[in-house]
């Protein structure tokens, strides 16, 4: 008899795929009329490196253009996940310690030694770091979401999706510029703007800034303060266009941010947390008292050069330099005293965290595009370097002779990563309607690392009075390289002129990497808690994790071009997955999991109804689990005791953390106009989001239930479009979720120890009133 549990979550998929035939059958036969309205402008996208529609590309899609942006007021990256179904982005309220799934597969927090699963891509360029997207969105033309791995056209290794944002172009046909001001509660007061000049027939000029003020809707109880954001940056881009054949764009720009007083809600106190608590664990009431509150800044610098050559009819060859610089700052300062005044009998956690990374990348591509034959070949390079250090004081609880005992030490690593990729990707016309899809990469990853974490070390090292002995023990340099071929093989058919059909398999691939090193901290002469500084412990590296997607969708422009229908279901498998377990302290260790297996269906549909009602939605089902995981550890002590008491778990067959089965958007959107010619429009968003669990060894204490967000906005704006004003409020119902749980990590130890969970909760009820106004 076939397993319960495994009909089940076959039913979804079983459906899908029986909706998805019956579909295309009604489609191809005519059973759909078309309708005389309005029609839907089609979005032209890059996703396989030249410009095709959304529907010419045979794979999972979602195109977010700049009239959706603005209608959804998405004004800031980690936005994206509220509006696109399938993407998660859990990022805290101050964009700190990001979360970004695709189809359930991406990294976690604190985990530098993994690459991200999930690239993201400004104009073309992989940025160095996943944080360094969470910036403002001014004068971003378009964003593509591309769903599962992309095996042979980006940069680096991209094992479960990309995220490509594109800026506007400069361009010498007119003088533009804009100016909005964005203003609501929680003290928010957002400034964008630009202008594009035509400087000589060949010359143009675009450049674009903003600055965001604003506070988070909580109090520190022991500071008497809320965290204080602000963030503010430009863009410079400059045309060269001699001719109508080449082309050469310089871009450059910067971001800062800078977060004041950043805090979490306390969900349960720890061994630490126990002795200075006042307040109950409440993650939404809005108060919290954590002794360290963060002061963090943040400072990126991208330059690039792009260059396109259209060398003859058939022949054209692009360029694409970038070098990046990515900085952040975080420091931990102790609070003075606890609630009620009185001094604390501990200081909790300082640290400084300073952290660095750049990279040089270079991509060069020929493109042919034949009458038959289109082709793209080239090579990516990028030679990237990072360092961390962090240094953390710890008050442990103990005493010797009536002198509390604290514990200094210091995280560091030191990284260099090379990069090399050659690869080609070719679509052949078989026939008018069948295409053929096929592409190879060789990627080759070398890495060189120093990641250690020394007792009796960093900022707040003393010979006195610190838990441990300073040793002088040199850290190991780990190198080892590793190479994959990657792929992609696709068939596309078009039913009729408005349905297309596909099919593909696609390989994708992320480089291991090296686990932390660290003193062995057994007690060799309790209780004076001294330890043998020369005995090091080097845990193994870990492997390279494959990609393995199998994809069947469908995309369609019907009744006359006012419905636009695409949907896919997929199955994929990822091979020694790449699994992320915090230790007992402050580390993370790496672990491979043996398998993992998702299947799903995905479907987005925006139907232009008539004049004036226009319906847009998408619709995810993500069944992502651990197919093999049978020495899975624990992480929380208290949780150990319960569920890994005999040294591991077995998680074989439950599902991945971090994921939401089920998530939806659907959006409906009314336009009409006045006799004067003034336009306006009201629109109504409802995003739902299923539960899920945040820790990797699944402890239920950081789960979150589904939820429901509902968003709303109206506008009115000039015949001409010159101006508009928009009154927008998200999160109307003052929905509580949590956005990201984190271990307090407070470094309980013994038979009793018990730690923390901090939450950092979801923006609640926010509104506002936008200004716009562009000349043209």
């Amino acid at each position: 008899m076939q397993d319960t549990r495994s009909t089940m979550q076959m039913k979804p998929l079983s459906l899908a795929i029986a909706a998805i035939s019956m579909s295309s059958a009604m489609l191809s036969s005519g059973v759909l009329a078309q309708s005389e309205t309005v029609r839907l402008e089609e979005i032209v996208v890059t996703a396989q490196k030249r410009q095709q529609t959304v529907q010419d590309v045979p794979s999972s899609i979602a195109a977010l253009d700049e009239q959706l942006l603005n209608k959804t007021n998405t004004t800031n990256f980690d936005d994206l996940g509220k509006i696109s179904s399938g993407l998660n982005i859990s990022a805290q309220q101050d964009g700190f310690s990001n979360i970004i799934r695709i189809r359930g597969v991406g990294t976690n927090t604190f985990t530098p030694a993994i690459r991200p699963a999930v690239g993201i891509f400004v104009d073309e360029i992989p940025l160095v770091r996943t944080e360094a997207a969470f910036n403002n969105l001014a004068d971003i033309q378009r964003i593509e979401v591309l769903k599962g791995p992309q095996a042979t056209l980006f940069g680096k290794e991209v094992s479960s999706g990309a995220i490509s944002l594109f800026s506007k172009r400069p361009h010498t046909d007119s003088v533009e510029a804009f100016g909005e001001l964005n203003a609501g509660n929680n003290d928010l007061v957002e400034l964008r703007g630009g202008f594009n000049l035509p400087l000589t027939d060949s010359l143009g000029l675009r450049a674009s800034a903003y600055d965001t003020e604003k506070s988070a809707d909580s109090k520190n109880i022991l500071t008497g303060k809320s965290p204080d954001i602000n963030a503010n940056g430009f863009r410079v881009r400059l045309l060269w266009e001699p001719s109508s054949e080449f082309n050469a764009i310089v871009t450059y720009e910067e971001n800062d941010s800078l977060v004041k007083n950043s805090n979490a809600e306390r969900v349960s106190n720890g061994s630490l947390t126990d002795r200075v608590a006042t307040l109950e664990p409440d993650a939404f009431d809005g108060k919290t008292e954590v002794l360290g509150p963060q002061e963090r800044d943040v400072d990126s610098k991208l330059t690039a050069l792009h260059m396109e050559w259209q060398i003859n009819d058939d022949w054209s060859f692009t360029s694409v330099t970038g070098y990046q610089k990515w900085k952040q700052f975080i420091d931990g300062d102790r609070a003075q005293g606890s609630a009620n005044g009185s001094t604390s009998p501990a200081e909790a956690l300082l640290f400084v965290n300073d952290t660095a990374d750049e990279s040089l990348t270079q991509e060069f591509r020929f493109l042919f595009d034949g009458e038959s034959l289109s082709s793209i070949i080239g090579v990516f390079y990028a030679d990237s370097e990072g360092s961390l250090d962090n240094s953390i004081l710890l008050d442990t609880g103990f005493s010797v002779g009536g002198n509390d005992i604290k514990s200094a030490s210091l995280s560091l690593r030191d990284t260099e990563v090379n990069d090399r990729g050659i690869f080609t990707h070719n679509t052949y016309a078989l026939t008018d309607e069948l295409e053929l899809t096929f592409g190879l990469r060789h990627s080759e990853v070398e890495r060189e690392a120093v990641s250690a974490r020394l007792t009796g070390h960093g900022l707040f090292a003393s010979p006195n009075g610190h838990f441990g002995q300073v040793s002088t023990w040199q850290p190991p340099t780990q190198k080892e390289t590793w190479e994959a071929i990657t792929g992609s093989l696709k068939l596309s058919y078009d039913v009729n002129e408005n349905v297309t059909v596909y099919t593909g398999f696609d390989r994708g691939f992320k480089a291991g990497g090296f686990n932390t090193a660290f003193q062995d901290r057994t007690p060799i002469a309790p209780p004076a808690r001294t330890f043998d500084p020369s005995a090091v412990i080097v845990p193994p590296s870990f492997d390279p994790e494959y990609a393995h997607s199998f994809e069947i969708g469908f995309k369609s422009n019907l009744l006359d071009h006012t419905l636009r229908w695409s949907g896919a279901i997929f199955y994929q498998t990822y091979d020694d997955y790449q699994v992320e377990v915090p230790d007992g302290v402050f580390g993370v260790t790496i672990k491979n999991a043996a398998e993992v297996e998702i299947q799903g269906i995905e479907t987005d549909l925006v139907w232009q109804i008539d004049q004036h009602w226009r319906m847009d939605g998408n619709l995810a089902y993500i069944d992502s689990r651990f197919g093999d995981y049978e020495e899975a550890g624990c992480i929380l002590p208290q949780y150990e005791r319960i569920q890994c008491a005999s040294g591991s778990q077995d998680l074989s067959g439950k599902r991945l953390n971090a994921t939401s089965p089920w998530s939806a958007n659907i959006n409906a959107t009314y336009s009409s106009w006045f006799e004067n010619g003034l336009n306006w429009y009201a629109r109504a968003e409802t995003a739902f989001r299923d539960d899920r669990v945040d820790f990797p060894d699944l402890d239920p204490v950081s789960k979150q239930s589904s939820y429901i967000l509902y968003n709303a906005s109206a506008g009115l704006m000039a015949e001409d479009e010159s101006w508009e004003v928009i009154l927008w409020g998200k999160n109307l119902t003052d929905e509580d979720y949590v956005s990201q749980y984190v271990r307090s990590r407070d470094g309980g130890s013994g038979p009793t120890a018990v730690e923390g969970v901090l939450a950092y909760v979801g923006e609640g009820r926010t509104y506002g009133l936008t200004l716009k106004y562009r000349y043209d």
